[in-house]
């Protein structure tokens, strides 16, 4: 029998994210109890790329995400996207920061319709994080 997860988190592997991501994990007591998929672009390889690339992604990721929740039994998955993420680009792909969160806008809801076509019965919880957050 495997152990039991009260959630999973998707997010990008930017080493900056770590340190937000240690004191999330503590704040809402899922450190240890969470099965994390640190991705390069994290839900953003869903969503964005080129459309082999993006089929190879949704394929793994949600094979992945289905295994998880068949081992673990969480009912819950928290994606994090972030300002400044490689997988998009970067902030220098954009002109301005309102630009930037109004493209993460726009994937994020598209993402959370493809996650929960795929994954029925598991709370979605999507954030975008601003620099100034972590």
């Amino acid at each position: 029998m495997s152990a039991s997860m009260k959630a999973c988190v998707l997010c990008c592997s930017d080493g900056r994210l770590g340190p937000w991501l240690f004191g999330f994990l503590t704040k809402n007591s899922l450190l240890g109890h969470s099965d994390l998929l640190i991705l390069p672009g994290g839900g953003i390889s869903l969503v964005h790329g080129s459309w082999w690339r993006r089929l190879l992604c949704r394929w793994l990721i949600v094979s992945w995400l289905r295994l998880l929740q068949a081992l673990h039994s969480w009912e819950t998955l928290y994606v994090f996207h972030h300002e400044d993420c490689g997988a998009a680009g970067g902030s220098a792909a954009f002109d301005y920061n309102i630009e930037e969160e109004h493209w993460h806008g726009v994937k994020i809801k598209f993402l959370e319709n493809f996650l929960r076509r795929r994954l029925p019965g598991v709370s979605i919880k999507i954030s975008y994080l601003p620099k100034n957050n972590w």
